[in-house]
């Protein structure tokens, strides 16, 4: 049956791997994992070639997956600073539940570390699919992008969390980074003055 929860830890008492839920907002948690987004931007569907829509917004249909002990695992290892143990736990969980949100964040930041900035980027693009407004997810994806020499990429998402945050002192000086990375000293000038 349907149940209306006023939280999303409320989903707890239901069984992971056979409770779906719907949002207008997808879970960063590690406990779901995306299985849609209906943003009214299909292809297939003559309605929303007539009428724009805009990407990343709509429902999302969610399934509760639960706690999973290799999760806690991967972290204690991680931790520990035993990274490629960490990444395995986790790539492997991962093969399993693709689109949990929640832990391709947590493995970006690690892929961060291990200076694996394709992976990085990668996990950070599927996140960004499901939650595009999220200035901390486009940071992370601006870094990995610039890391991999897609200034312009990196410049635009740095300028769309600025409109936000216009005192955000990482983007600032990321932005700063990437242009001068780029050869763009107008725009490094333009961005610490």
């Amino acid at each position: 049956g349907k149940v209306f929860l006023g939280a999303a830890e409320e989903i707890s008492k239901y069984s992971p791997g056979a409770t779906t839920a719907v949002s207008w907002h997808a879970s960063l948690s590690d406990q779901f994992e995306m299985h849609g987004l209906y943003d009214g931007c299909s292809k297939t569907v003559a309605f929303d070639w007539v009428f724009p829509c805009v990407k990343g917004v709509g429902a999302r249909l969610m399934r509760f997956v639960g706690t999973d002990s290799r999760i806690g695992r991967a972290e204690g290892l991680q931790k520990s600073g035993k990274m490629a143990e960490a990444r395995k736990v986790y790539e492997e969980y991962l093969a399993e539940h693709p689109n949990n949100l929640g832990v391709l964040f947590t493995v970006g930041l690690m892929y961060y570390q291990l200076k694996d900035f394709k992976a990085m980027e990668d996990a950070y693009a599927k996140i960004e699919i499901y939650v595009p407004d999220h200035n901390g997810i486009r940071y992370n994806h601006a870094l990995a992008l610039a890391e991999l020499g897609k200034y312009e990429e990196a410049v635009a998402r740095h300028r769309s969390i600025l409109v936000q945050e216009p005192d955000n002192y990482a983007v600032l000086y990321n932005l700063f980074s990437t242009a001068s990375r780029m050869g763009e000293e107008a725009l490094a000038r333009e961005t610490i003055l």
